[in-house]
Formats: structure tokens, sequence, C-alpha cells
């Protein structure tokens, strides 16, 4: 009886590793079947931005040189930067190569914010420099806003008892309730097809990476085959900036404002 009593020990201590391993195997399989899935739609995505931005005929000519791509990049700047100012609503500007964020009215910067981090996969330094030069040479509209606090602040006041009450509380500066929020992160989407993230440094900067590049699409494309949705890819720019930034820059924005990126 004692040994058949180990023998079906052993049998279920073996079907027990049998189990793990064939889980364990599962789940690589699993991941490496995402990984090379967010590889592809990469590559795929890349090629498709080169063919729609891509140089036609009849266009401003593009200098595709290594030695040129810098002053492509920087007259595709100015180009934008001017587009921009030529209207009267305040504009974003996203330039990552001096790592600010600002905003514009009318060609002239009314708020810079310094960036804390930057994090991006390469997907725009990857991309062709005509199709670059086409794509950012022209402002692009935001077409979508998100974010973890109010658009406008909500001021909670009370009814004054007195005269001397409302005296005193007749005054231009009221305490804004989302200051109490521990985290500000703004989501803006770019009818171009790409995404800006702008996170509250107070919460930590590691968050703007956490998405990124190859290992942060593979997540992504888990939790949209989880939720049902179709897997993709979507270029993105992620930036950390601190709590009073991203709250300026959020607030000041009209709702279809025009962005400027310099990568």
């Amino acid at each position: 009886m004692r040994d058949r009593k180990y023998i079906f020990i052993d049998m279920k201590t073996s079907k027990s590793k049998k189990l793990l391993i064939g889980i364990s195997l599962l789940i690589l399989f699993v991941a490496l079947a995402f990984t090379s899935l967010s590889v592809f739609l990469s590559a795929r995505r890349l090629s498709t931005f080169n063919e729609r931005y891509g140089q036609k005929e009849g266009e401003k000519p593009c200098y595709d040189h290594p030695s040129l791509q810098k002053a492509v990049k920087e007259i595709a700047y100015q180009e934008a930067f001017i587009s921009m100012a030529e209207t009267d609503s305040i504009g974003l500007i996203v330039n990552l190569s001096d790592s600010l964020l600002q905003l514009s009215l009318k060609g002239v910067i009314i708020h810079s914010a310094p960036m804390e981090s930057i994090s991006d996969d390469g997907f725009f330094s990857a991309m062709d420099i005509c199709s670059y030069q086409n794509l950012f040479s022209a402002p692009l509209e935001i077409t979508e806003q998100y974010a973890t606090v109010e658009k406008e602040p909500i001021v909670v006041k009370q009814a004054p008892k007195s005269e001397a009450e409302a005296l005193a509380a007749a005054t231009p500066f009221a305490v804004d309730s989302v200051k109490a929020q521990r985290i500000a992160d703004v989501e803006l989407t770019i009818r171009a097809g790409l995404k800006i993230f702008i996170y509250d440094s107070s919460a930590g900067c590691k968050r703007a990476g956490k998405h990124i590049g190859i290992p942060g699409e593979t997540w992504q494309n888990i939790k949209r085959l989880v939720q049902l949705k179709r897997p993709q890819y979507q270029p993105a720019i992620h930036i950390c900036v601190s709590k009073n930034d991203a709250l300026s820059i959020y607030r000041a924005l009209p709702w279809k404002a025009l962005v400027v990126v310099k990568v």
C-alpha cells in the first residue's frame, strides 16, 4: 500500500510538471507570435507612411542626402511654424531635438516647458527623409484630446453669509480643485495617424517609456486582443513634463488645435 501511494504521488507530480511545461511553452509561443506580429505591423505602417507621404512628381524638391537631412528637417519645421503662425489660435510645438514642449500664438512662444524625458521607438527617425519633409512641413491637426484632469478647472464656492464675506470672496484668484489630484496625463490624437502622450512627472517618468518599442507594442496588442480589438501598430511620441506644464498646455489648447513636430 505504501509503495502504491508513492507511485500515485510520483504520477501526480509528473503530470503537474508536464502541465507547467505545457503552459510555459504556450505562453512563450504566444509572446513570440505577438512579438513577430508587432514587428510586422511596425514595418508595414512605416511602409504605408513612406508611400503616403513620399515624394510625388511635381511636388517641391526633396534633397535625399545624409549630409542634408538635418537641414531638411529644420526647413520643414520652419515652414510648419510659419504656417501655424498665420492662424488665430494657440498651437502646440513638440520640439524633440531641443527637448521643448511649447505653446505658440501668431508666431510668438507664450509658454515653454522643458521635457524631462522623451521616448519613441525610432519610427519617425526611420522614415524616408522625403516622407518626413512632406509630413512635418505643415502643422498637423489634433482631432482628439483626452486627459486625467478637467479641461476647465472646477472651482467650488460657497454662498457668502454676509456682505463682508461677499467682499472677501470677490477675488480673481480661485482655488483649482484638480490641484489635489496626483496625476495629470494627456493623450493627443493627430489626424495623420500618430499620437502624442504627455505624462505628469510627479508620478514618475518611467511610464513614458513603458509602452514603446517591440515589448511595449507586444503588450498593447495582447491587451487589444483581450478587448476583442484588432492588433495594430500605433506610431507615438511619449513625453514627460512637470504637472504644472502638463495642466497649462492641455487647458490652453483649443479642441481642434494644430501641432508642429520636430524630430
